[in-house]
């Protein structure tokens, strides 16, 4: 989220904007987007990882009481 706040502070902080300082927001605003892709990917990763611990584990209990 401070990837986001950074962005809108440095959108804001321009108010007559030259070409070269929309190619710099351009390239902020891709980076930005990278970045939540990657953080939600690695967040998604482990949201499956515990899934799947817990699915085992109730496998797991569920066969040993047998």
């Amino acid at each position: 989220m401070q990837i986001i706040w950074e962005l809108l502070d440095f959108s804001s902080s321009k108010q007559h904007m030259n070409g070269s300082e929309l190619a710099d927001l351009d390239q902020v605003t891709d980076n930005c987007v990278r970045m939540l892709e990657s953080e939600m990917h690695v967040k998604n990763v482990l949201l499956n990882r515990q899934y799947n611990l817990a699915k085992l584990r109730n496998k797991h209990e569920t066969t040993s009481r047998y």
